[in-house]
């Protein structure tokens, strides 16, 4: 058990347009991703980040309708901030395309990366949220 009596560990660490965000766990469940989430929040307000790189150190992912709901979570307490989400486990990437695109369908950039580098990259283009959200004619 970790000192501070947490499933997870979570380093926070301001960069120059974003917010990076360490995440390491063995496993995770909802209520864990929503206190960490919330931790990532209260940082982002507090230092006016709208921008969030996750380096999501988590191996496996919760069931599909948790995951969903994690979500709407998500996009309660951090908005529509720019969030990157860097996942390193080729076995969990079906799970991670599918919150993709659940929150992309939401209007929420939210995206997914294999790497650092092409998570901050893609986080430091000022015009890239604006091509990745769902547009709807109706």
């Amino acid at each position: 058990m970790r000192s501070d009596s947490k499933p997870y560990e979570l380093i926070l660490e301001p960069r120059d347009k974003y917010l990076y965000a360490r995440v390491t766990a063995e496993a995770i469940d909802r209520h864990t991703a929503n206190e960490y989430l919330q931790r990532i929040a209260a940082v982002c307000k507090e230092q006016h980040f709208n921008r969030v790189l996750i380096d999501r150190r988590i191996p496996m992912m919760m069931a599909d309708s948790d995951n969903y709901l994690l979500i709407m979570d998500m996009t309660r307490f951090l908005g529509k901030r720019r969030i990157a989400f860097v996942n390193k486990y080729e076995q969990i990437d079906a799970k991670m395309e599918l919150s993709e695109t659940i929150s992309r369908n939401r209007n929420v950039p939210y995206r997914v990366f294999r790497t650092e580098e092409d998570a901050a990259r893609w986080l430091e283009d000022d015009d890239a949220a604006m091509a990745d959200l769902h547009t709807s004619e109706g």
